[in-house]
């Protein structure tokens, strides 16, 4: 009898144990997972020049501020700037993020900050730029859109210490 209740328990672990593994993380986390997932489509299509990666990603009130004194730029016109840039010659190659903190604003609202550093090229050559930026984000019919970013330069990196 006490061989069948070892089996019994060892056959109830294996059974619960792939049902334990599957439990989905917290909201919280998976929002700030999507977020992130979305950020990072967000630096592959300015990269690849493409805004129909954008379009559902960006609500449709959506505008950003990134010139100080300028008004801001509303959707179709950032769309059309990131598919046909006002200077054409240039090419940003890599986009990389340094840092980026995604935090809870409210029950369908997140906020994403940090800095990236954006690699690329221009008429005078290469050109390395970095960029804070604030994007708000929020969820619609089970969606996560973004509303509005704010864009500003951001001082160089310092050298690490060895």
């Amino acid at each position: 009898m006490r061989v069948l209740q070892i089996v019994w328990a060892v056959v109830m672990v294996v059974v619960a144990a792939p049902a334990a593994r599957a439990q989905p993380s917290a909201p919280a986390d998976s929002d700030a997972a999507t977020i992130r997932d979305r950020e990072n489509v967000w630096t592959i299509a300015i990269v690849d020049r493409d805004s129909s990666a954008l379009i559902p990603m960006l609500g449709s009130e959506y505008v950003v501020a990134a010139s100080p004194g300028q008004p801001a730029v509303a959707r179709r016109q950032y769309l059309h700037e990131i598919a046909y840039p006002r200077d054409s010659s240039t090419h940003v190659t890599r986009i990389t993020f340094d840092e980026l903190r995604i935090r809870k604003a409210g029950p369908d609202r997140e906020i994403a900050e940090g800095i990236v550093t954006e690699v690329g090229t221009n008429s005078k050559g290469a050109v390395i730029d970095r960029i804070r930026f604030v994007d708000v984000w929020v969820r619609r019919d089970r969606r996560w859109v973004c509303v509005s970013s704010k864009f500003t330069p951001a001082p160089a990196a310092k050298p690490k210490a060895t």
